[in-house]
């Protein structure tokens, strides 16, 4: 469509505006419906009068021209925008006509023609009637047009959506444009329907007339929006006067004013929504819109979610969103979307603001950090190869450009990041640069918000990979730079090195980045200048290249068998070569390897390696000396970059993961176990983060919601890390040096359904990704990894202070080792969990296997991403891999699919679209965004109805309050950051407007200042030109003896030091204590010290009293009969004598901060670690269920369910009523592999889960369970069946809380009951139960009231087990079958005043 404006018509002889469209089969309807309007409805006096049509015919082209009446003004939004370049805007007065008149206009055609929607019209069989047919620009669609669906039950919209459209251009009369105008369609239109309405950019710098009349025209709902009729009779528009010529003639002159001299207006091309379809023209040809946001599709499938992304791949875009999670696709090329551009692009702007990217990932966690002050953490997942280096060096750089300062060097550390790939970084048959180890980098931030420094963590080196002997992996990156670096500046004879690539762990590996010699040279250079940059001395850099030289020579010693099978050096020489550039005798070197020595019978005896055990030894010892190499340089890195932190502080942190993929080989070893077990526990802690955790709070809080089918890995992460697990299993083998078929023997021995033995020499594990097979061949071997003492020994008297400091230092729990420097830049942070000693591990002493290392750093990292509830500052980015062959945008379906039910992208969706990521306390969300909707003079108080009104003002939709958070969608979340964001900045303006004034003002007095000294001076100066002689003399004579007494008596502050002579301050001293003891500062401080000390004490007193009423209870614990316990018992008779109470201060309890650490004293509670001194590995994920807990579970409705840890939340349903969770095959039940010459399985697009490993799960509140204790009858039943085995004396009977009856230390308690099923009832409140309880035993009305609190302390009972049915209340009361002996009275004093008193009844 385009219009002529310089036609001449014939009738008449005047200019005609030509609308000209393209006829074709797609808009031939709506051409004719438009001619039918023009031809009928344009001789309204407000609408352009419509003269004739013609079809004009071309080449096959058909084309209908319209001719119309020539608005020679041309669009008013031309002389809007042409106000705002002068720096004016239109007023209010124009902007009122201008709308009158359209609404006129718009009036008439509702009269006549039921819908007008501005150049797209619709005919309706009547005035109320509606369309179904979702068309027009996205930025004037009102909501109900773009939900519109066309289905059957869809009722469509009517004409009052052309009131939003008429609110939509008021704004853009104000504003110069209209909202979401620079969005792709597809978000814009997500805005308008999830949103609040839009509004003014600057709502104050317009009346409340104006802005009350937009906001009358943009409500949502269209059932309480106005008609047009009515919006005539708004007071803006009311205000414009009948004769409004003179309005007229003020913008035809404006309009002469402002674009006289202009180029003509370019043309303005609206694009065009219809259905899915997108047209930037109505003459052009619809394409289909992609969506950028899989949570936001209106039907979710997975052939559905496989469609977009293999469009989007198609058109170059492989970056998605699944709500506030970005899933992104490697495209095995370079793009150009990384560029400054779109760094400006992406600096603080909210996520719908621009296209899914990599940079909004790293604006959102930079926003997040600097509003909340949270330590943000992002997480990058996914298979080898699938981008996540990549995706993580972005990352970097964006986030160094939102915090890049001038005083710190930012490429100084995007070059130690280089350094670290290179150390970290090697070919495997499926990526040429594999990361092989977790690298956490941490990004730290000052107080105004500049990048102050950057640490970076090493945890589990793939350190064997360096002894390695399978020819398809190549070693580390850094030894193919060194060699050919050394080689090509003519310094290897100095190192020991040949020119060849012949050693044994310099392995070459065809069509790999290492290969080319040129290259390997030019990073060479490189990492010499990197090393100068950090101010490596010539000292470090040579022992650095000496050895990596070492370890080159190390793997060319050669062990040949003597006569006894004992190991001797063949080649001695090569030892030699390996001493020299170690700096070690070669004799102590050489019998080291061949020999190690053990203590028996007191003595010390020394035994000969075999040749396989020396081989061994030396492996380990090269092993060894990377990884020690690699964490030094990495502790200098830090160290260089602390200083940055010393200086300009830390205060926000951003921290990124990034870690080699889920990889499967034709051999997997050792640490393709540990690497698939690490991606295993991260996509257990995204489960957690994304489902578990979500339906739980949403339990606790009383809050309806549908429960999501996902497969829970939990078991197969118990059978691999868990007491007894596969790494248990592995351990033993090394520890008690049994063969690697021990562990296939163990795993035959125990029923696991995930990790199987296939024959003697493998297993597998059915890992979330797939079945992986695993050798056990020489897995205990590579899992012992310990440097005999005796090598360690030698190379601790090293002539090289740095080789001797690499094997002297201890090591860390993770294995890594602890280099300490002289200066100390900033003070280093210990773990809350433990101090530095407890930390650090001797290199000779309790030496930890490597799954020993494992498990300690699988709970540090968890420990450290579990922390915070809702999203807890973390990001997840979701790589996948789009094909095997790694050709540009190629995407391979079934590949694509596994990786997409693998990572649950579909329940994700699902959870994203009806669940409520964000979950904020009332106190957090009240004090992040409570001044986006209340004036800073309101006192807001922390309430729940304060949490409502918030969100209402704001007008936001979706969000749900519970009793204790906020819960809120993902995109409310992000409407409150992106107004959060335009708050500080308006903000942040008005301060540096006002400090600019205090400023100018400040000099400006300093001028004045200046000015009147100046003044002064001069006439000083005039005085002294007019002194007399006696007067020049006494200055004269003031200044000589001034001079003479400093000369005689010295000064009392050395000029130099600074500092006082001693004599000086031994007299000053006293006075001055006198003064500090006596001075308010000082009373102040010992004030504070003795409010600090007597809380402290309370605290403590606290803490002894809650320890003795917990050990008088346990004590007490047997159980009695309600017969027993008198209902009308007052208190003075059972406590007799009441103690006064002991209060040694004056606190009031209202004023302390309760902190519940009640679990602390509960040994029941506690579960027991999986290894003795570690903590399982689940521990992180657990919720105790204390105090805190019971307390908000007391709150829950009686239809709820009693909160428990999240082990034993989960509740199973026979079935899940809901009909959009499909039944899928999911793809653990299919072999992993990623072989290009192997077929690679396909997986039915309808899943089929089975119960055993994707149990239906569902935490809700309709149908609940009730928890009863065991009755007398029950007991009885359950001691007669026991009396056969167990002992009589045995009388007592402990009947424990169901939930610790669950738990797995309930099974070694004494008595418990743990063969018979016991049938769970709902829970009743206790105070209400024991009320009812009160009522059933009263004979009349006329006793007295039952006193409930009384006999709670009169019951050694827990309040659970008071739980009781009405009709086994009076069973028991009137069955005699029970006898009762052996009565003994009891009386405990649990607190100070306080005495319980029972009777302890054997049955």
């Amino acid at each position: 469509m385009h219009w002529n404006w310089y036609l001449r018509y014939k009738r008449g002889n005047k200019k005609v505006a030509i609308k000209i469209q393209t006829l074709n089969s797609e808009n031939e309807n709506y051409i004719n419906e438009e001619y039918k309007v023009l031809r009928d409805f344009s001789n309204h006096f407000n609408l352009p009068d419509y003269y004739s049509a013609y079809k004009r015919e071309q080449n096959d082209i058909s084309e209908i021209w319209f001719v119309m009446e020539l608005c020679e003004g041309g669009p008013i939004i031309d002389l809007v925008n042409g106000l705002l370049e002068r720096n004016r805007r239109m007023s209010e007065d124009h902007i009122a006509f201008i709308l009158k008149e359209v609404v006129k206009a718009l009036t008439y055609l509702h009269e006549n023609l039921p819908s007008r929607y501005f150049g797209l019209s619709r005919h309706l069989s009547s005035t109320l009637g509606r369309t179904d047919t979702s068309i027009g620009s996205p930025s004037w669609m009102a909501p109900e047009v773009v939900t519109s669906s066309g289905d059957y039950n869809d009722e469509g919209y009517g004409n009052r959506a052309d009131v939003w459209a008429l609110g939509i251009t008021a704004i853009e009369l104000g504003d110069g444009k209209t909202p979401f105008c620079d969005m792709h369609p597809t978000r814009a239109l997500f805005q308008i329907v999830r949103n609040p309405p839009p509004t003014l950019y600057r709502p104050c710098s317009w009346t409340d007339t104006y802005i009350d009349f937009i906001s009358e025209c943009l409500v949502k709902n269209p059932e309480y929006r106005p008609y047009m009729m009515e919006v005539l009779e708004h007071p803006f528009l009311i205000i414009v006067p009948e004769n409004s010529y003179h309005l007229t003639q003020e913008l035809k002159a404006l309009r002469i004013s402002i674009m006289e001299g202009s180029e003509r207006p370019v043309k303005h091309n609206d694009a065009f929504v219809r259905s899915c379809l997108l047209k930037k023209c109505i003459d052009k040809t619809a394409e289909r819109m992609d969506v950028e946001d899989l949570a936001a599709l209106d039907y979710l499938t997975e052939d559905s979610i496989l469609k977009e992304l293999e469009s989007r791949t198609t058109n170059g875009n492989f970056q998605t969103y699944i709500g506030d999670i970005l899933l992104t696709l490697n495209p095995n090329e370079h793009q150009n979307i990384y560029t400054k551009e779109h760094h400006q692009k992406y600096s603080c702007k909210s996520r719908s603001a621009n296209a899914p990217h990599i940079y909004a990932v790293a604006d959102s966690a930079y926003q997040d950090a600097l509003h909340h002050i949270i330590p943000q953490n992002i997480i990058l997942t996914g298979e080898s190869n699938s981008g996540k280096t990549t995706n993580y060096l972005h990352l970097m750089e964006h986030l160094l450009y939102l915090g890049e300062s001038m005083n710190i060097s930012m490429n100084r550390i995007k070059n130690g990041m280089k350094l670290i790939h290179w150390l970290t970084h090697a070919s495997t048959p499926v990526n040429e640069n594999s990361t092989r180890c977790a690298l956490k980098t941490e990004v730290i931030y000052g107080r105004s918000g500049k990048v102050s420094g950057c640490t970076f963590s090493i945890y589990q080196l793939e350190k064997n990979r360096v002894t390695l002997s399978d020819s398809a992996h190549s070693n580390f990156h850094i030894f193919y730079y060194i060699h050919s670096g050394l080689i090509e500046s003519g310094t290897a004879e100095k190192y020991h090195l040949s020119e060849e690539y012949d050693y044994k762990y310099l392995r070459k590996v065809e069509n790999s980045q290492c290969s080319c010699t040129e290259k390997n040279v030019e990073k060479f250079k490189e990492l010499q200048a990197i090393f100068d940059e950090y101010d490596f001395s010539k000292e470090q850099t040579d022992t650095i290249f000496s050895i990596i030289s070492a370890i080159l020579n190390i793997g060319e010693i050669k062990f040949q068998p003597l006569e006894n099978d004992t190991a001797s050096i063949q080649n001695e020489e090569q030892v030699a070569i390996v001493a020299a550039l170690l700096k070690v005798e070669p004799k102590q070197l050489a019998w080291a390897l061949v020999n190690y020595c053990y203590i028996s019978k007191g003595a010390a005896v020394s035994k000969h390696h075999t040749c396989e055990e020396a081989a061994d030894a030396a492996n380990v010892f090269a092993n060894s000396l990377y990884a020690r190499i690699v964490d030094y340089i990495v502790s200098v890195i830090n160290h260089k970059l602390s200083y940055g932190r010393a200086i300009f502080g830390e205060k926000y942190w951003i921290r990124i993961l990034d870690m080699h993929g889920v990889e499967c080989f034709k051999h997997n070893r050792l640490s393709q176990l540990l690497t698939n077990t690490l991606n295993e526990q991260l996509h257990y802690l995204y489960l957690q983060r994304v489902f578990a955790w979500e339906f739980l709070e949403l339990n606790e809080e009383s809050i309806p919601h549908t429960a999501i089918q996902y497969y829970d890995n939990r078991n197969a992460m118990e059978e691999i890390l868990g007491k007894g697990g596969l790494l248990s299993i592995i351990d033993d083998t090394s520890k008690n040096d049994h063969r690697d078929r021990f562990i296939t023997d163990c795993l035959d021995a125990k029923p696991n359904a995930h990790v199987k033995t296939e024959n003697i020499d493998e297993f597998s594990i059915t890992h979330f990704t797939g079945k992986i097979t695993y050798q056990t061949t020489s897995m205990g071997k590579d899992n012992r990894d310990f440097l005999p003492p005796e090598v360690i020994d030698v190379l601790r008297l090293s002539d090289n202070p740095l080789v001797k400091m690499f094997f002297s230092n201890k090591l860390n729990k993770t294995g890594n080792l602890n280099v300490s420097f002289e200066e100390k830049t900033v003070k280093e942070k210990l773990s809350s969990s433990s101090s530095e000693e407890d930390d650090a591990y001797s290199q000779v002493r309790k030496m930890r296997s490597v799954a020993s290392r494992f498990r300690t750093l699988c709970l540090e990292l968890m420990k450290n991403l579990a922390v915070g509830g809702g999203s807890g500052g973390t990001h997840f980015v979701r790589c996948v891999r789009s094909d095997l062959e790694n050709k540009p945008r190629n995407f391979h379906t079934e590949i694509v699919r596994q990786q997409l039910r693998a990572m649950a992208v579909i329940e994700t969706a699902k959870a994203r679209q009806k669940g409520y990521p964000h979950r904020i306390t009332f106190s957090e969300f009240l004090r992040r965004y409570k001044f986006l909707a209340f004036d800073f003079n309101e006192n807001v108080e922390t309430t729940r109805d304060n949490c409502r009104l918030l969100l209402v003002r704001l007008k936001m939709e979706g969000w749900v309050i519970g009793k204790t958070k906020v819960f809120l969608k993902y995109y409310n979340e992000e409407y409150l950051a992106r107004l959060y964001e335009v708050q500080v900045k308006k903000i942040v303006k008005i301060q540096c407007m006002m400090r600019s004034f205090l400023v100018k003002r400040k000099m400006a007095k300093r001028n004045q200042k200046d000015r009147k000294k100046s003044i002064s001076q001069q006439h000083g100066q005039l005085e002294a030109d007019a002194m007399t002689q006696e007067e020049a003399a006494l200055i004269i004579q003031k200044a000589y003896r001034g001079l003479s007494v400093r000369r005689t008596d010295k000064p009392l502050v050395c000029q130099f030091s600074g500092v006082l002579d001693e004599e000086t301050r031994d007299f000053i001293k006293p006075y001055a204590d006198k003064w500090k003891s006596k001075s308010l500062f000082q009373v102040i401080l010992q004030y504070r010290a003795v409010k600090q000390h007597e809380l402290f004490n309370f605290a403590q007193q606290v803490h002894f009293f809650n320890q003795k009423c917990v050990h008088s209870l346990q004590s007490i614990s047997n159980p009695i009969e309600l017969g027993s316990v008198e209902v009308k018992a007052h208190a003075s008779t059972w406590l007799q004598e009441i103690q006064p109470p002991v209060l040694k201060l004056p606190f009031r309890l209202d004023d302390v901060p309760y902190f519940d650490t009640t679990y602390m004293c509960d040994p029941v509670a506690v579960s027991g670690p999986a290894i003795e001194g570690e903590d399982a590995w689940d521990s992180p994920f657990q919720r105790r269920e204390n105090v805190s807990s019971q307390i908000i579970s007391s709150l829950l409705a009686e239809e709820s369910l009693i909160t428990k840890p999240y082990a034993q939340q989960v509740i199973r349903n026979e079935s899940v009523e809901d009909d959009s969770i499909p039944t899928t095959e999911h793809v653990i039940n299919m072999p992993f592999t990623r072989d290009p010459n192997e077929p690679i399985g396909k997986l039915s697009s309808t899943i089929i889960v089975s119960g055993e490993l994707s149990p239906k799960r569902q935490i809700s509140s309709p149908k609940p369970k009730r928890i009863l204790q065991p009755t007398v009858e029950e007991v009885k039943e359950i001691n007669e069946s026991s009396s056969k085995t167990a002992s009589p004396k045995k009388s007592h009977l402990k009947i424990q809380n169901p939930e610790i009856m669950e738990s797995k230390e309930s099974k070694n308690l004494e008595n418990t009951i743990t063969k018979t099923e016991i049938k769970k009832k709902e829970p009743a409140h206790p105070i209400e139960e024991l009320k009812h309880l009160a009522r059933r035993l009263s004979a009349s009305e006329d006793d007295p009231p039952f006193n409930f609190q009384g006999m709670l302390r009169k019951t050694n009972f827990q309040r659970e087990s008071l739980k009781r049915s009405v009709d086994n209340i009076r069973s028991r009361r009137t069955s005699k079958e029970t006898n009762y002996f052996n009565k003994q009275k009891i009386i405990s004093e649990i607190a100070p005043g306080v005495f319980l008193e029972g009777i302890v009844i054997d049955l």
